[in-house]
């Protein structure tokens, strides 16, 4: 009894070593729930002084979050547009807002069945020989440092084009607080769900081949085989109902985003002189939410086709309303530019 405590310990501190650096950010952020990373902090001197960091950061972002985002409705409101694109655009700030509190929300309210989903991954991980535990950690933080790094460039440039367009701190400021932060605070929590069905899908490869070679056959083990299967069935449930609210809101959000940065882009491809810049800024935004949607899709084939039926709805919509002289508002081409610019 006692070797099996210690190899459970020993297979729980090797998860959370792995991903100690996600799981640092995610708690900063509270958007992981505390178990998932609690045990890391009670091993840190500073464990008291990161809670209260944690609490007063996501405190800041939050009220940032929902400031801008009411500048944002009151002034876009005002801009003349049909009502339905007007719908969209305002969609655009409440969407990112109530996904802030979403994402926060589950950072506090998931403890339990974050503690289910660790359980039945490390009841897998103590019958699987170690070196298919640690293989398939290696196979899950190679594709997250590959996820989280391509956030981090695209909003870094976002961000750059963001300043040279519209040449001004404040407006960057701006976006960062209106729409990076809810895409951050989404992101940090979408990647949970991708990690951990990969994660997943690993160990099952795993199983599958333990039940290819020849000792499996015996009835034994063929039972326990079976018992680990239902573990990872269990697991993959319980992810899909701990994150399903959040991943619907920002699918519905993603496929808003990207409809109004394509109609952007159109409006300025119909002007004499145009801004490259930003049409490369709106590009990168829609990379932006296609990655995101590409993330919350890849472990789900039966999502694929209803994300991309209703997105062309969308734009088929738009471009119907779309007129040469559709969002324009003291000379500006569009309605974010008269955004930006209407105090300016």
């Amino acid at each position: 009894m006692a070797d099996t405590v210690a190899e459970k310990r020993r297979i729980r501190w090797h998860l959370y070593r792995t991903f100690k650096p996600y799981l640092t950010c995610a708690q900063l952020l509270c958007t992981a729930p505390p178990c998932c990373a609690g045990w890391l902090l009670e091993q840190w001197s500073l464990g008291s002084y990161f809670k209260q960091a944690r609490l007063l950061l996501t405190a800041s972002i939050l009220t940032s979050v929902v400031i801008c985002g009411a500048r944002a409705i009151v002034q876009l409101v005002e801009l003349p547009m049909p009502f339905f694109t007007s719908v969209l655009y305002v969609n655009e700030v409440v969407l990112g807002v109530v996904i802030c509190f979403m994402a926060v929300n589950r950072g506090f309210s998931e403890r339990v069945r974050c503690q289910d989903i660790v359980d039945a991954i490390l009841t897998v991980a103590s019958a699987i020989p170690y070196t298919d535990w640690t293989d398939s950690l290696r196979y899950a933080r190679l594709r997250l440092q590959g996820i989280c790094a391509t956030f981090v460039i695209v909003c870094a440039v976002a961000l750059l084009c963001d300043y040279l367009h519209f040449g001004s701190v404040y407006a960057t400021l701006f976006t960062l607080c209106a729409y990076l932060l809810p895409n951050v605070l989404a992101g940090v929590s979408i990647v949970q769900y991708c990690v951990g069905n990969l994660l997943v899908y690993k160990l099952q490869q795993n199983i599958n081949r333990r039940l290819s070679s020849a000792d499996i056959i015996l009835e034994e083990h063929l039972g326990e085989t079976k018992h680990l299967y239902l573990q990872l069935a269990y697991c993959a449930t319980v992810l899909t109902r701990s994150y399903e609210v959040l991943i619907l809101t920002n699918v519905f959000a993603g496929i808003n985003v990207t409809s109004l940065q394509l109609l952007e882009i159109y409006q300025y491809l119909q002007q004499t002189e145009t801004n490259a810049i930003y049409v490369a800024y709106n590009v990168l935004w829609i990379f932006l939410q296609l990655y995101m949607l590409l993330i919350v899709i890849y472990p789900n084939d039966m999502l694929k086709r209803e994300i991309f039926i209703a997105l062309l709805s969308f734009m088929i919509i738009l471009i119907q309303f779309d007129s040469s002289n559709l969002n324009k508002h003291n000379g500006e081409v569009t309605a974010i530019d008269s955004l930006y610019n209407a105090h300016s």
